[in-house]
């Protein structure tokens, strides 16, 4: 099946110790005597919204189909994520690619065992504007989230593709993230077009914005969001085997809502209801977040695209990461065969019975 191509999501999943007789913990995750193995996860962000379907499908059935009993609990920004599952604190999470490589480089074997957020980042006009290409931006504005944001490396690299220099050229304006003053800053021409993230440009389309993108193809669907662990997870057999079940869940997640997005907007709306005001605006958030989530083609969920990687490296992280690292070992694909063993057909007809 052909799926389309389509922020950067940070996950980390602390497993708990495993269990004595009594319940207390004694160091190391296993299940004891049938019980749900329990899982912390500590999320970045508030808690899963509708940009994060396979999460929402997971927690609401999928990791409790897996032997999971998943908590969820906020931390602060994506450098927690790091510094735990470098420190050990914590066994897996999700990660951007930057701060993946970064790792890396300075020498931390922080292995993406598999992706699945991507084209998250994008440069958007309003859909009658003259601006076709990124060449157009020479002597207009560009406005951005924040002059820090994670859309400015896609910004510099794509400027410079075409020998444009940021506020030599194009004058960068920080004007937000994706809401009103953004939008207005849009209509009332203050910008020409905006760089951002997907949930900026969900934001924008609710308060009215038809966005046209002109991001240069060898920029679409580059990975974002990964599932991260380090090396000696993937060497102790019992880690191994939850990091899949953990990620297989993830999976089915996705898949139940490609195939039935109502019954899961319904259950998001559960989960979430200060986000379903609009059901039909939850609606759309939820297909565009699904979007970012699709494999590419025909791959399998969770397929990390070395091709992709590479590009990233290059083109956005150059000057980041500093000497490159190989793509092929912070990212390998060895769990994915494991990850995808799971009767997708079953799943989708669960879906399509769900109300």
């Amino acid at each position: 099946m052909n799926r389309r191509r389509a922020y950067s999501l940070a996950i980390v999943v602390v497993l708990l110790t495993a269990c004595t007789g009594n319940g207390q913990a004694t160091g190391g995750a296993s299940q004891s005597a049938g019980a749900p193995i329990a899982v912390e996860v500590l999320v970045p962000f508030p808690y899963p919204g509708m940009l994060r379907p396979g999460l929402l499908m997971a927690q609401d059935r999928f990791f409790a189909e897996e032997g999971l009993d998943v908590t969820l609990t906020t931390v602060d920004g994506s450098q927690v994520v790091a510094q735990q599952v470098i420190a050990g604190n914590a066994t897996i999470g999700i990660l951007d690619v930057a701060s993946i490589l970064i790792a890396n480089s300075d020498g931390h074997d922080v292995r993406a065992v598999a992706g699945f957020n991507k084209g998250t980042f994008g440069i958007v006009v309003t859909d009658d504007s003259d601006i076709d290409s990124i060449e157009d931006l020479e002597g207009r504005i560009l406005g951005v989230t924040d002059p820090s944001g994670g859309e400015m490396n896609l910004v510099r690299a794509a400027l410079a593709d075409v020998g444009l220099e940021p506020d030599a050229d194009v004058e960068i304006v920080p004007v937000g993230e994706g809401g009103p003053a953004s939008f207005l800053a849009i209509q009332d021409g203050t910008i020409d077009a905006f760089a951002g993230a997907i949930n900026d440009f969900v934001a924008l389309e609710s308060e009215g914005l038809v966005p046209r993108s002109i991001l240069p193809e060898k920029y679409q669907g580059l990975p974002a969001g990964n599932w991260v662990v380090m090396q000696s997870t993937l060497d102790d057999p019992e880690l191994r085997d939850i990091v899949v079940r953990v990620i297989r869940a993830h999976a089915k997640g996705l898949v139940f809502a490609e195939e039935n997005i109502d019954a899961a907007v319904a259950i998001g709306c559960e989960i979430v209801p200060e986000q379903c005001d609009d059901v039909a605006r939850a609606t759309v958030t939820m297909a565009r977040g699904l979007g970012t989530n699709l494999p590419n083609g025909d791959n399998p969920w969770g397929f990390n695209d070395h091709d992709a990687w590479d590009t990233t490296q290059a083109a956005l992280l150059a000057d980041v990461t500093g000497a490159e690292f190989d793509v092929r070992v912070a990212a390998p694909n060895d769990l994915i065969a494991e990850i995808n063993d799971f009767d997708e057909a079953s799943v989708r007809e669960a879906a399509g019975e769900a109300n």
